[in-house]
């Protein structure tokens, strides 16, 4: 249930508006004009966005507030932004569902884990085996991310480890694989890390 704290809750008023799309919402409102409102304001903004791929105002609100805490709820987002949950839920579906969305994922501190050094490692590979180095690296499971890149070599991949034997352990993993001619490192000393840039 979704409901405006400057209203008082006493009835339960059940609404159907079909204005290209169907929406029928059960809210405990005392202003019907307030829940009419919004319901036609957000009927018509789904309806154009319908009509075409780009991202809106509202979306990218949404997008802010999730990509600043993956685990806000469509309710907190809904009272947030003043709209409905149903609205907020259509609206997320609708960007996972054209890609903008791709996913919502923890940002964990791997060194609680125990992970204490990380490394970036430029990887360069025989011709005609990107795919092969790619589906290897994909393998690995210190890796966390992997880039092909322009310049000196094919690859750039961020690599978290233990110790210095573990990542000695994976770089000789890369030299047996038989098709990296070539590998670069460096140990990330200090990091400053945005996770998100302003939409």
């Amino acid at each position: 249930m979704y409901y405006n704290e400057n209203y008082t809750l006493y009835y339960n008023l059940a609404l159907i508006f079909d204005l290209g799309l169907t929406y029928a919402f059960r809210f405990c409102l005392l202003d019907a004009m307030w829940l009419e409102h919004i319901i036609l304001r957000d009927v018509i903004s789904m309806n154009k966005q319908e009509n075409g791929t780009k991202v809106d105002e509202l979306d990218k609100r949404i997008l802010r507030m999730l990509i600043r805490d993956g685990r806000v709820n469509y309710i907190t987002i809904a009272k947030t932004l003043g709209r409905t949950p149903t609205t907020i839920k259509n609206r997320i579906l609708k960007l996972i569902e054209r890609d903008v969305l791709k996913k919502v994922v923890p940002v964990i501190d791997y060194r609680i884990l125990g992970f204490s050094l990380s490394a970036i490692i430029f990887i360069d590979a025989k011709p005609g085996f990107l795919e092969e180095t790619v589906e290897f690296l994909k393998r690995m499971p210190n890796v966390l991310l992997i880039y092909e890149i322009t310049g000196e070599y094919n690859f750039l991949v961020r690599g978290i480890f233990k110790n210095e034997k573990e990542l000695s352990d994976f770089i000789e993993e890369l030299r047996k694989s038989g098709f990296i001619t070539r590998i670069g490192i460096c140990i990330i000393i200090r990091g400053w890390e945005k996770f998100y840039v302003d939409i």
